[in-house]
């Protein structure tokens, strides 16, 4: 937890930790760990799957297994990557129930309209804004997961309470089309401003996708419309790290995963050069962007760093992706099964990972 006890270590000096149990250590012990789940629309259940995996040997002091929020300092996710971290981090569900709720949203939220099944049509409606998907599904689908929390169905997304656990999730201004964070906790940095919201319209603004989902307005005088963050950051590790830096300067990063949902090759289609061209290229580009991502932290200077101090992880399925669409919710069962065939072929990184994980449990 971000509480300290015990040691002489000022803030400044101890490594950021990003994931703990939540149990008082000696600081000395602390290493941080990143959460960030891409956006992918109903692929976004593999990425639960692999934390499933990765959280199954960790225990705490009590030999219980702990809840992602217990463990982790700051989680931010874009698009459906948003609505996980929303769930984990400002809800505190635990990643079976998250898994669940996940699969109830998907079959709620990508109801298709009649004509959003071919891809000419769904053109067609974009360019007339219909959209494929109703945003109001949304929005009572993630008022029935904060019921069944335990809390009121317009919750505002910052909590009262300061947490161990920092969220936020990524959406794009349509305006000036900058990504924005929506945050569970203020931050009074210059440039970053706070945008009073319930968790429901956070979810919203994360997965506007455009075609699939109307914009959202946020805001009581001052309105912001908000479209998919998945725009801008689809794999949104630079957003977490610059936020980890923003929110604990000169504390040092111990450990960074990064959950990804593959890379989709979209289907060719000849368009003429129009607004619906755009936005056909515009969707295409988000299925490789979060790849793109990873290779451009990876090359950093600081991701480098990470990856030869074996600190940074990066998960992403590919066989199988590549045949469901952001929005094939009855493709579920194929992609858990995808996920876990992932997590077996690549069991020695997870296992690498997953001692990391275990060994921030010592002395606690």
């Amino acid at each position: 937890m971000s509480s300290s006890t015990g040691g002489n270590a000022t803030s400044a000096d101890r490594p950021l930790r990003l994931l703990s149990l939540g149990k008082a250590l000696d600081l000395s012990l602390w290493q941080t760990l990143m959460l960030c789940p891409d956006g992918g629309g109903v692929k976004g259940l593999a990425t639960l799957i692999m934390l499933q995996e990765l959280f199954s040997p960790l225990r705490d002091g009590q030999g219980n297994a702990p809840l992602p929020w217990q463990y982790f300092d700051l989680i931010g996710g874009t698009s459906t990557g948003g609505l996980i971290a929303i769930m984990l981090g400002r809800l505190h569900m635990s990643i079976e129930d998250a898994i669940e709720a996940y699969k109830d949203l998907s079959g709620t939220i990508f109801a298709k309209k009649w004509w959003a099944g071919n891809k000419i049509t769904r053109l067609i409606g974009g360019e007339a804004k219909q959209y494929a998907f109703s945003g109001e599904p949304i929005k009572q689908g993630v008022q029935d997961v904060l019921q069944k929390q335990g809390l009121d169905s317009d919750v505002a997304l910052l909590e009262l309470e300061e947490s161990s656990c920092r969220t936020f999730v990524s959406a794009v201004n349509a305006v000036t089309t900058h990504a924005e964070l929506l945050r569970t906790y203020r931050l009074n940095k210059p440039g970053q401003t706070h945008y009073p919201c319930t968790v429901w319209e956070a979810a919203r603004a994360t997965s506007a996708a455009p075609m699939y989902f109307e914009p959202i307005e946020i805001g009581a005088k001052i309105k912001t419309t908000f479209v998919d963050g998945g725009l801008r950051d689809n794999n949104p590790v630079g957003l977490v790290t610059a936020e980890a830096h923003r929110i604990w300067p000169g504390r040092k990063i111990g450990c960074l995963v990064s959950l990804g949902t593959g890379v989709t090759q979209p289907d060719s289609l000849s368009v003429t050069k129009s607004r619906l061209h755009e936005v056909l290229t515009t969707l295409a580009s988000m299925t490789t962007d979060a790849h793109n991502r990873h290779l451009e932290f990876r090359n950093s200077e600081e991701g480098r760093g990470l990856l030869n101090d074996k600190k940074y992880f990066r998960f992403s399925p590919t066989q199988g992706f590549g045949q469901v669409s952001m929005e094939d919710f009855e493709k579920a069962d194929s992609m858990v099964q995808f996920a876990r065939d992932y997590v077996r072929e690549h069991d020695d990184a997870f296992e690498h990972c997953m001692a990391v994980l275990g060994s921030l449990s010592t002395g606690m």
